[in-house]
């Protein structure tokens, strides 16, 4: 094999470059997308459906358009890197659960990836956070008391700053933990 042989990407890694390229620019061309991946029109106009239906971006006539507001294109993008450590950093907390447990889920796309995670196990447990996305992706998750916390919306991660009231009005005997930002950390008080 030639030392400047590039293999071609499989289409699930192009399209989580094209989603966080879209939500990074704003907008991108067609030619641009076709040019920088070097692949043909019909390919890349395959991939904006496929991440249209994902919710990710609007396809255009000649290119696409973020679907997000600037201040959380920064927060799209980053749901879209690193995906396959985040699952893997979900399965391991899963692990890490015990039945009838009550949880903390910060807000982060580390998180938002470890509660999808949560809500494929069938375990009893109370999860709070303050998270709006990690409480619907929770929604219909059976056996999960799910608990959205509120106070104040921060607009540039989309969640509420309710972290020192949980610190403040945190008592009790049962073992807690706190997921934090890629953090696990057990709790006790």
């Amino acid at each position: 094999m030639p030392k400047d042989f590039t293999p071609p990407i499989f289409a699930a890694e192009r399209q989580e470059k094209i989603a966080a390229l879209v939500a990074s620019r704003g907008k991108i061309h067609l030619d641009e997308l076709a040019s920088v991946f070097e692949v043909s029109h019909p390919t890349m106009r395959k991939d904006l459906t496929v991440l249209e239906q994902q919710g990710l971006l609007k396809r255009t006539h000649g290119g696409a358009l973020s679907i997000r507001a600037p201040g959380e294109r920064d927060l799209m993008s980053r749901f879209v890197q690193n995906v396959d450590a985040k699952r893997a950093i979900g399965r391991a907390c899963c692990d890490l659960i015990e039945e009838g447990e009550a949880i903390f889920l910060d807000c982060g796309t580390t998180m938002h990836h470890f509660a999808q995670q949560l809500a494929t196990r069938r375990v009893q447990l109370t999860v709070l956070t303050n998270s709006p996305s990690i409480a619907e992706c929770l929604s219909d998750a059976g056996g999960i008391t799910h608990i959205l916390l509120g106070g104040q919306m921060r607009r540039k991660s989309f969640d509420c700053d309710c972290i020192h009231w949980c610190q403040r009005h945190h008592r009790g005997g049962n073992h807690r933990r706190r997921f934090q930002r890629g953090t696990a950390q057990g709790c006790h008080h």
